[in-house]
């Protein structure tokens, strides 16, 4: 079993691998277009990218020491995966907040002083595709490895979200700007011009803060040790559930709690039958056995109340 978890710990650190070279290249594409441009949205664009470059290389770095077990932590420090998405989320959450921010001020200054510079969106189209192929594609490489070892690590589904995140925004911000080709700056709609900035970040906001929310959320569960509560977790483990204790499934009751890869399943035998608590142990090591082939670093107890 521990070669099995070191084969999933090499998946996921190759993941990351991959993760730290196309954000670096997606994010030096949008840095160096907000300044060709100075447009709000692409700055958003280019630091979201920045962000997830710099995230990958600490998820590298905590996805080769979580497993290590300390004096401190006996148990290893599985903890810091939960924390590393907590810290993730957090800092995407700040970032949507500050384009909106200053995309508004800029909207403020146009609408109040009849005053501002019109967009300049030349290199938007080339650079709108080449960001969003870059982003998708590493969402769903993402997606595909965490698949391998069975949608286990904390690190790369944050990465598959953040990656998503980055490349639906670069599409909607491409795509409206893109449209300005076509509006007539001297037109009833020539205001977007100026103000298009605010009001594509702003959307851009409204759609994506729902997502690194949701990732605050699970993330903040996880660390506290809560009960897991992702379905793709869940569900074949309600199936190893049924499958070997269905005798006895009305007299138990179980929960499962993961902390990064490191899970654990407690079943607690709520009936004072020795007859029922020694057939529930005569089945502990099949569900074990076949739950470690999930996930090899698993554990399962059981707990007689």
């Amino acid at each position: 079993m521990k070669e099995e978890y070191l084969l999933q710990k090499t998946i996921e650190q190759q993941s990351l691998t991959v993760n730290f070279i196309i954000t670096f290249i997606v994010s030096v594409a949008g840095i160096i277009v907000y300044f060709i441009t100075d447009i709000q949205a692409l700055l958003l664009d280019g630091f979201f990218s920045l962000i997830s470059f710099l995230s990958a290389i600490i998820g590298i770095y905590i996805s080769r020491i979580s497993h290590k077990k300390t004096i401190r932590y006996p148990h290893g420090l599985h903890f810091l995966e939960p924390l590393y998405a907590i810290f993730k989320s957090i800092l995407i959450i700040l970032l949507l907040i500050l384009a909106f921010i200053n995309a508004s001020e800029t909207a403020l200054h146009y609408f109040i002083a009849g005053e501002g510079d019109p967009l300049i969106i030349g290199p938007i189209l080339p650079y709108t595709l080449f960001v969003v192929l870059l982003c998708l594609a590493l969402s769903f490489y993402n997606h595909y490895q965490n698949k391998k070892i069975n949608f286990l690590s904390t690190i790369l589904k944050a990465e598959t979200k953040g990656s998503l995140i980055d490349g639906l925004q670069s599409l909607g911000a491409g795509l409206a700007f893109c449209l300005l080709y076509i509006v007539d700056i001297n037109g009833p709609f020539g205001f977007l011009h100026y103000t298009a900035d605010f009001f594509i970040t702003s959307i851009s906001v409204i759609c994506l803060l729902p997502e690194p929310a949701k990732m605050l959320h699970g993330a903040f569960i996880e660390l506290s040790q809560g009960l897991t509560t992702d379905q793709e977790i869940t569900d074949p483990i309600d199936d190893l559930i049924l499958q070997h204790f269905h005798v006895v499934l009305p007299y138990i009751n179980y929960q499962i709690i993961k902390i990064g890869m490191a899970l654990r399943v407690k079943i607690y035998v709520e009936d004072h039958d020795k007859q029922l608590l020694s057939s529930v142990l005569a089945l502990h090591p099949d569900f074990l056995e076949a739950l470690q082939q999930l996930y090899p670093h698993a554990k399962a107890a059981i707990i007689y109340l």
